[in-house]
C-alpha cells in the first residue's frame, strides 16, 4: 500500500512553526521543513508545483479541537490556549506575524524557481461562519484571531511572484446551504481578501462529494445536488 502512494502527490501541512525553516543539517533539502522541500524541488530541472497547508492561527481549531494550534491569543500555565480569556488578540497575532507568517515568506522568497500554492487556514473562516455560538468560537478574542490573522497571511503572502493563495471553505456538508455560503462570501468580502486569491479550497480537512449539477434556478448561489437530490 505504501509503495502504491510513491507517486501520488500530496500537501504538506505546516501547523507548526518548526515546519517553516530547516536546519542546518537538513538545508540541503530535508523533507519535514517547508524549506527543505523547496530546497528539494529546486533541484529538479523542472521544480514540480508545491503544496502547502498554512494552519497555524491564534486560538486554531475553536470548534473540534482536535488540533489545537501551538499560537494562543492567552496561554494557560501548561501552554494550552485559554479559549475564554477576555483579549483582543494582540500578542497571539503579533507572535503568529513574527514567528510564523514573516519567515514562511522569507523562505519562499528564496524560491522563486519553484511553483507553490498555499491553502489558506483550514476551518478558520467557516467556524466564523456557523460556530459563532460556541463559547470558544464566538469569543471576540478567537474573532479577533481568525480575521486580523488571515487578512494578514494573505496580504502578506500574495505579492510572492511564485506563489497562489487558495482560501479554505471548508466542504459542501459545512457551508453547501445558500444561507451559510451567502455568509461565507460576505465575511471574504468584508476582509478585502479576494482580489488577492487565484480561488478557494474544500475537502481539504473534511471530504464531501460534489455529486451532480442542480438546475441554477435552484439556489442563489451556484452549488451542488448530492445523487441527483436537489
Amino acid at each position: 500500500a505504501l509503495e502504491s502512494l510513491i507517486d501520488v502527490p500530496s500537501a504538506y501541512w505546516l501547523d507548526t512553526k518548526a515546519r517553516i525553516s530547516a536546519s542546518a543539517e537538513d538545508a540541503d533539502g530535508g523533507t519535514d521543513t517547508l524549506e527543505g522541500i523547496l530546497a528539494n524541488a529546486a533541484l529538479e530541472p523542472t521544480p514540480p508545483l508545491c503544496v502547502f497547508i498554512v494552519y497555524n492561527l491564534p486560538n486554531r481549531d475553536c470548534k473540534a479541537l482536535a488540533s489545537n494550534g501551538r499560537i494562543c491569543c492567552t496561554y494557560r500555565e501548561d501552554g494550552t490556549c485559554d479559549y475564554a480569556a477576555v483579549s483582543e488578540c494582540k500578542e497571539g497575532l503579533a507572535e503568529y506575524a513574527r514567528d510564523y507568517i514573516d519567515p514562511m515568506r522569507d523562505v519562499l522568497q528564496r524560491y522563486t524557481q519553484v511553483p507553490v500554492a498555499l491553502i489558506i487556514e483550514p476551518d478558520s473562516l467557516p467556524n466564523l461562519v456557523t460556530n459563532q455560538a460556541d463559547p470558544r468560537c464566538g469569543h471576540g478574542a478567537t474573532n479577533a484571531a481568525y480575521r486580523q490573522g488571515v487578512k494578514y497571511a494573505v496580504d502578506t503572502l500574495h505579492s510572492l511572484p511564485s506563489v497562489s493563495l487558495y482560501l479554505d471553505a471548508a466542504h459542501g456538508g459545512w457551508l453547501g446551504w445558500p444561507e451559510q455560503a451567502s455568509k461565507y462570501a460576505q465575511l471574504v468580502a468584508e476582509l478585502g481578501v479576494h482580489s488577492l486569491l487565484r480561488g478557494f479550497s474544500v475537502n481539504v480537512a473534511n471530504y464531501q462529494p460534489l455529486g451532480s449539477p442542480c438546475p441554477a434556478s435552484s439556489f442563489p448561489l451556484s452549488q451542488y445536488c448530492r445523487r441527483g437530490q436537489a
